[in-house]
């Protein structure tokens, strides 16, 4: 969360670039029907381009104290080396650090997407990059800055953020489905075994599943997949997620070839 006051919009998607040899500017073209999704629980974000899932990204999210705000949201702010200024004290009480340099905690990137009256929350890079990954911000979602720097290019003013809270990821590779199980660090309750047989099944209606293996994934929660079942697509099945359609061809690693939120 950062105070209105530090936060101006820009008008269109103009990057400007520094080169050497003096200063050049080029349009960077914004994916179409970009949407952004982002799980707390295995504090993720997805890019999509439609129903395609273009890249993902480990980032840093709320802690219980300063929980990140769930639902559905739009891009409504795009700053390049936003200052900042410490939005838990009033306004001039606390010097502001400039943008861009080593010392902002906003990276060189700020994508806002939720406003109210404590300010604005948004997408951003951090000079602590030990902290992406973690329940670790006051509500902000934290990305190394690189990474900002790519999403940030990637999207417009207006483009769609869905922030979710499953704690049950569902990977199937071939014919083996596995579970990844993530804490409820905002207490909000644990899915019960039938809710997630039941997620599974619409799905994969012939899948076979194991209940006892899905009660103790959901009862320990390792962060990590734990095979509780098998199915055997029939010739010609699509692999499907309520996460996106995925491309076989591009995938970072195994489990972006086939994963989707059980929800």
């Amino acid at each position: 969360m950062i105070g209105k006051a530090l936060i101006s919009s820009m008008l269109g998607v103009l990057v400007i670039l520094l080169i050497q040899t003096g200063l050049a500017f080029a349009l960077v073209e914004p994916l179409q029907n970009a949407r952004i999704v982002i799980n707390i629980p295995s504090r993720t974000l997805w890019l999509y381009s439609g129903d395609q899932i273009v890249n993902y990204y480990p980032v840093g999210v709320g802690t219980a104290d300063f929980p990140t705000p769930l639902g559905s949201f739009h891009i409504i702010d795009k700053v390049i080396d936003p200052d900042f200024e410490n939005p838990f004290r009033p306004p001039g009480a606390s010097q502001a650090i400039p943008g861009g340099t080593s010392k902002s905690p906003l990276g060189t990137r700020w994508m806002g997407f939720f406003e109210d009256n404590g300010g604005e929350y948004g997408i951003h890079g951090t000079n602590a990059p030990g902290t992406v990954g973690k329940f670790s911000s006051h509500g902000c979602i934290r990305m190394n800055v690189q990474d900002a720097e790519a999403l940030f290019n990637s999207i417009d003013f207006g483009t769609p953020v869905d922030v979710t809270y499953e704690q049950v990821l569902v990977q199937q590779d071939d014919n083996a489905i596995s579970l990844i199980v993530f804490p409820d660090v905002f207490g909000r309750g644990k899915p019960s075994t039938d809710d997630v047989k039941e997620r599974i099944l619409k799905q994969f209606p012939k899948a076979k599943l194991d209940d006892t293996v899905i009660a103790q994934a959901l009862q320990s929660p390792a962060e990590k997949p734990v095979r509780v079942g098998k199915v055997i697509p029939e010739a010609g099945d699509p692999v499907l997620s309520v996460l996106g359609k995925l491309n076989p061809e591009s995938p970072k690693d195994a489990m972006a070839k086939r994963i989707f939120q059980a929800q």
